[in-house]
């Protein structure tokens, strides 16, 4: 494990935030599913061993800290902090670049990572008044931490799914505890318990449908300029 490969690896926690990625799909660039929060980090240093890249892009969804942003901007993450202080700090200036050449005019600003979902507006407004942060996740900091240890330069991108004002239902929270899995069946059991959460649910199918638009966006926009230059966005 001494050199790097010729290939970039694009990452995120679902497929659905792949951005149209498939795993194995392309001989000229890596795309591979690391799971939801804790899982991620292991299985991005199981891909370093593995595939050893030349650089790591990491996507995904995230919950908006930022009051003014909505759902669907796009923050390329200039650093990433942990509740406890610990922070990373990212390369932006390429990607932006190449973001802005495409029509993208993405947010420059910190990412924090947390333990477990931010359900409630309460809990947005403290992570806010705490870290300053314009949007939250629960992968970014152990995947920037691998390349980090691994000397492989790192790119974060995250698209805002549910919006600083808004309360997310509780179901999505068993949805995070279930690794993603089982969406449907959770999502019925909560609305055969609770009916009232079927507008609650529209909301979040159209704000899952126009995240998914942007992070095609994005994809479309940053992976050409990956395959030409593996290590770093021209």
């Amino acid at each position: 494990m001494t050199e790097h490969s010729a290939r970039p690896l694009v990452v995120a926690p679902t497929k659905r935030e792949l951005g149209g990625l498939r795993p194995g799909a392309s001989k000229a660039i890596d795309a591979a599913v690391v799971g939801i929060g804790h899982a991620a980090g292991p299985a991005l240093q199981r891909l370093m061993v593995q595939r050893w890249p030349a650089i790591v892009l990491s996507l995904g969804f995230g919950g908006g800290l930022e009051p003014m942003a909505g759902t669907a901007d796009i923050v390329l993450c200039t650093s990433v902090h942990t509740v406890d202080g610990r922070y990373i700090d990212l390369e932006t200036e390429a990607l932006a670049l190449v973001l802005r050449q495409a029509g993208i005019e993405p947010a420059l600003d910190t990412l924090l990572t947390v333990n477990h979902p931010l359900l409630r507006r309460s809990d947005k407004w403290q992570a806010r008044a705490d870290s300053g942060a314009a949007v939250v996740d629960m992968e970014g900091f152990a995947l920037a931490e691998v390349a980090r240890d691994a000397s492989v330069p790192f790119l974060a991108v995250r698209v805002i799914l549910d919006e600083f004002h808004e309360e997310v239902p509780r179901f999505v929270g068993t949805i995070v505890e279930d690794g993603g899995n089982g969406e449907w069946s959770h999502s019925i059991a909560a609305l055969a318990r609770n009916p009232l959460l079927f507008r609650s649910m529209l909301r979040l199918a159209g704000q899952a449908r126009a995240a998914r638009s942007a992070m095609r966006k994005i994809v479309n926009a940053t992976v050409p300029t990956l395959m030409q230059s593996p290590e770093a966005p021209a």
